[in-house]
């Protein structure tokens, strides 16, 4: 539990529509289900507080982020609220990712961000993140 309030060193660019990958072996130490399309491994961290805030960019996104703070559960408290400025975690909606169940997971020292496609894919972001932890 304590690796969950140091985070991971990743930047990561995840989509689950496809399962291929080719990566450094640096990258190939980290195992998330489904392969990752593309991954880029860079500089950097997130810590987990005792307290985190999870915003999400529209209601639809309100069942995600519920979801998000029960996984959470056992490592912070969360809150979920319905605007994604000064979020711990932001689950965004996204007209730039098209693939069906497609997302983007981003960890730097400013946050986590999940964009995804759809619904599908903010869900499969979270479950990447949860492997991650």
């Amino acid at each position: 539990m304590h690796l969950l309030r140091r985070m991971v060193l990743l930047t990561l660019l995840l989509s689950s529509a496809t399962f291929s990958f080719s990566a450094p072996a640096v990258e190939s130490k980290i195992t998330v289900i489904p392969t990752p399309v593309k991954m880029e491994v860079m500089g950097g961290n997130y810590r987990v507080g005792n307290h985190m805030v999870i915003g999400v960019s529209t209601s639809s996104l309100l069942p995600a982020g519920k979801y998000l703070k029960t996984v959470l559960s056992g490592v912070t408290t969360a809150t979920v609220r319905l605007n994604t400025i000064n979020s711990d975690i932001r689950l965004e909606l996204s007209k730039e990712i098209t693939a069906a169940v497609a997302y983007q997971l981003l960890v730097d020292k400013k946050g986590i961000v999940i964009k995804g496609a759809d619904y599908s894919g903010i869900i499969s972001g979270i479950s990447t993140l949860r492997q991650l932890f």
